[in-house]
This record gives C-alpha cells, structure tokens and sequence, in this order.
C-alpha cells in the first residue's frame, strides 16, 4: 500500500530553474574563517557580539520583502506571496517543497497512502519540538489538521479531507471525502502547517496572529511594526540549528528602494526585483541575480456568463489580435516567457509548444462586427495600479483597438479590483494573475469549475460541463501518462471555448549579496532561510 514519494509525487520535473551564477557548496564548520566578511559593516559587526572578530555564520541576515503581513497565523492566511515567505521560517508542515520541487517528509517520518488515494497513514516525527520547547504530538497534528479545515481560508488545500483521527501516539489517520491525489502536495502547504495545541488553548484562538509557535528552525523574537521581524535560530531544530544564527525581515515597500539598500549593504537579499534594477545588479560583482519561472502566468480573463464577452466571437476576436512576445518585450522588459497553455508552465502536465490560433486581426475584425458592433465597441477595464497589470493592460489596449474593441483602463487599489473582479465577477475582461503555491495541475484547473464560479476562485465564471468533468477526473489520477493527457484534453477544452488568454509566464527575480550561498528562485515562494549560509 506505500507509495514511495518519488512516484507519489514526481515533482522533480516540474521546475527548470534558472540562477545567475554558480551555488557555492557549504563549508563544514571546521573550515569556516573566522574573520568578518570584507563587505561587513560595524553595524553588522556590533550585531554579532563581537568585536571585530565574527565568524561567517554568526553575521545577521537581513532579508527584504516588500509587504508586512496583518497576521502570522499559518490557518487563516491565503498561504501566498509575502506572508508565505515568513511562515516558513517559523512552520512546517508533514511535507516538505524542496528547492528543486520535489516533496519530501517533514513532519512526518513516513506515510502510507491507500491505492485507492482515499486515505493517508501518516507516522509523526518523533523528537521535534515546538519553540517552547515542548515536543510535537499526534494530537498537535489532529489538532492543527483540524484547525486549518474549520477556519476556512483554505478550501483548496484542506477541502478534499472529511476528518482527521488519531491512531495512536505517533500515528495519525486523514481520511478523504473521494479520491484525491494531490493530497500530499496540499499537506507540505502553510495551510496545513502544524501548531502546538496546548499553546492556542491555553492563550486563545488568536494567540497566532503575533505571537506564532511552530517547529520551524527560526523562532520570532520581535516584530517591529512598520519595521521589521526579528528571528533567533532554535536551537533544538529536528534538522540541526540553522548555519546564520540572527535574521531580520525587513520591510521595503519600494522595490527601487530596496535594490539600493541591497547595493549599499543594508539588506543582504531581496525579492520582487524590478526589472529595470536588473542591469545595475548584474554589473555589480557584490550581488547576485538569481532568476527563475514563477508557478504564476499572466493572462486575460473574461466573464463568461455575462455582458460583451459572454459572446465567444468578443472573446475570439481577443486571442486573434494579442500579440504575446510584444507583451512580454515591452511590459515584462523581456522578464518572461511566452505562454499559451492555462496551466502554469513549471506543472508536469503543461504541454509544451501549445498550438492556439495565430495572429489575424482582420478575421478578429470580423467577429466584433458579427457579434454586433460593426463600428466598434469600448469597454471598461479594472486593473489593479501597478505596472505587473498596468503595463501589460496599455499593450492590451493597443493591440485590441485595430478590430474594433476599444478598452478604457480603470486604475484602482488592489482590495477594489479584488472586490470587483474576485468576489462579485462584475467586470467585462481584465488582467489576471494565476498564481499557485502547490505544485498540482488541479489547483490551476479548480479555477475554472463551474461550482466554483459566483466568488469560489472561478471569476470568469467558465461553466461547462466538458471541462469540469475533466478537471473533477484530473483529481483522481495518478501523476502518468493518463493524467497528462486528460489536462492536456483540458487546456483544448478551455482554448477552444476561449475560457481566458494566457500571456506570459512570470519570473521570480531576486537579487542577494554575492557572499551569501544557498539563494535560488522558488516558483512556490518556498523559499527557506536555513538553506542559506555566508561565503567568507
């Protein structure tokens, strides 16, 4: 009945990742110099405890991200961008993403999984403790397992699991609703990382929000609003105490403002990297630009069900007119890759080189006037103000305008364009970023089941029946050559149906100091401040 996790979970080739730069190996700690980095400051000399004499592991790491998080409870998070970053430092889940997308136990020791994919045996990890120093349980496993289902927040990872029990002292039962075989990938998520059950109920439901106690191997010793979180290594951490000892996340709104802080020495590594800051920080030999794909593309969408484009000839006459390298070259400064498949191109199942129509601007011109508007149409486009959607939106418009279809962009906040678009599917076509944290076609294709339309995740309110009988298949397939070719049935069914336009696939652009190793480009933001280490 055991799966080995290779088979359960081949996500080893999911990702091609791509880094600027060679990884140097870690030095054992016999070899490490004990004298300071020659780029270290007094500042970072003071930090460290001594006097002039640090050792490379004992220089603080200082690590930019661009939002502060309103709460650090893993359960009632979304489990994306920035706040994702951080959690991991702190929590861990029974599996693991690793740097090269393959899952591995964490906190569990093994598992066995039922052929039929309907239930899981996980065996809990013995000598692990949470930050408090009391050691981690089943019943903290039941308890977290528990927790991320009744809160709410994450339907997608913790949706398919009817009930969780306890077996014995080190072995726990989840027992699912039907088959599903991305179990696993949902269990190495921050939706379903495990908390200690004595903590919460001893201090109350939101002791979380600011005061977070997981396993991880960084432990939160301050949080400085506005400013920054402060982290110590714990020192009983399962898998060795981590190599830097001090780290802080540091807030930087600005992404200019943070490259120039990196360039300075203020910060040691960063994310969200502008692209017009690229070239200043390749020329630099102090840092490094590490690039890879984003599980994230970037498309178009539009409202199936209702206005202009419930009519497949409007949404038609989009795919005929976008002209998807140009995006990319103008919009993304050539940072992308030019995508034509709705899945995200790091999944196994995303076909490669997938056919779509070419560029005919004259036929496109032709559908606007059979579907009624032979003198053109304009229509009102929300876009979330910031140039990953606002770029691309004004080449949309450019590129549109020939057949006829004349789109008036609206600016707004991101919590507006989520109102409008997300929640109440209000809107023509607009701008859409699909990104995913767990390395599974079906979490890219849940977005286009029909019972999730009217605010479930499916805002181009797609629903037809074709497609949501191949997405509810895909569910139960194991990862082979018949699942691939049930999404890749999927991905005809929505270019076919013009369900939406893939674009582009974004890149994960970082950028760190050329004396810290371990730095890679996640496409999951899985990204791990243990794996890093100082280069003397």
């Amino acid at each position: 009945m055991k799966k080995a996790i290779s088979l359960a979970l081949a996500l080893c080739l999911l990702l091609t990742l791509c880094a600027c730069g060679s990884e140097a190996p870690k030095a054992p700690e016999e070899e490490k110099d004990s004298a300071p980095a020659e780029n270290e400051s007094v500042l970072d000399t003071l930090d460290s405890g001594t006097e002039g004499e640090a050792a490379s592991d004992q220089k603080p790491l200082r690590f930019r991200l661009k939002t502060e998080p309103n709460t650090l409870d893993p359960h009632k998070t979304s489990g994306t961008g920035d706040p994702q970053v951080i959690q991991y430092q702190m929590y861990e889940s029974l599996f693991r993403e690793e740097k090269d997308g393959t899952i591995v136990p964490a906190l569990a020791e093994s598992y066995e999984l039922a052929e039929d994919s309907t239930f899981i045996v996980i065996h809990v990890r013995q000598g692990v403790f949470f930050h408090n120093d009391t050691p981690m349980t089943a019943d903290d496993v039941v308890f977290s397992l528990n927790r991320a289902i009744e809160t709410g927040y994450n339907n997608a990872y913790v949706g398919a699991i009817d009930n969780v029990e306890k077996v014995d002292d080190s072995t726990i039962k989840i027992n699912l609703k039907y088959a599903y075989a991305p179990i696993i990938t949902c269990l190495s998520t921050l939706s379903t990382a495990i908390v200690s059950k004595d903590y919460v109920e001893t201090n109350g439901d939101d002791i979380l929000t600011r005061s977070p106690m997981g396993t991880g191997p960084y432990k939160l010793e301050d949080w400085v609003s506005g400013d920054r979180l402060v982290f110590k290594a714990y020192p009983k951490y399962w898998r060795g105490e981590a190599q830097i000892k001090d780290a802080s996340i540091i807030f930087i709104s600005d992404n200019t403002a943070a490259a120039i802080s990196l360039e300075t020495g203020d910060i040691d590594v960063m994310t969200n990297l502008s692209t017009a800051d690229i070239p200043t920080i390749k020329e630099n030999p102090e840092l490094q630009f590490v690039t890879g794909p984003a599980a994230s593309q970037l498309l178009v969408t539009f409202n199936n069900a209702s206005g202009v484009f419930a009519d497949a000839r409007m949404r038609e006459a989009v795919y005929l007119c976008i002209d998807r390298q140009a995006i990319v070259d103008v919009a993304a400064d050539g940072y992308g890759v030019v995508q034509t498949a709705p899945l995200d191109s790091v999944l196994v199942e995303c076909p490669k080189d997938f056919e779509v129509p070419e560029m005919n601007v004259e036929r496109a011109k032709e559908l606007v006037a059979e579907a009624g508007y032979p003198e053109g149409i304009t229509i009102s486009m929300p876009t979330i103000d910031n140039g990953t959607y606002s770029k691309p939106a004004t080449l949309l418009k450019e590129q549109l305008a020939p057949c006829g279809i004349n789109i008036d962009i609206q600016l707004m906040e991101r919590a507006a364009w989520d109102d409008m678009v997300i929640y109440n599917t209000n809107y023509e076509l607009a701008i859409w970023a699909l990104p995913i944290t767990a390395l599974d076609s079906d979490f890219c294709a849940s977005k286009f089941l029909g019972a999730n339309c009217g605010g479930g995740g499916n805002f181009s309110n797609c629903s037809i029946e074709e497609i949501d009988e191949l997405i509810l298949r895909g569910r139960f397939l194991p990862l082979g050559p018949e699942r691939t070719e049930n999404y890749l049935k999927f991905c005809e069914a929505i270019r076919d149906n013009f369900v939406v336009c893939p674009i582009y696939t974004n890149m994960r652009n970082n950028a760190a100091s050329a004396h810290l190793g371990g730095v890679y480009p996640s496409a999951t933001l899985h990204m791990y401040m243990y794996d890093y280490y100082w280069i003397q």
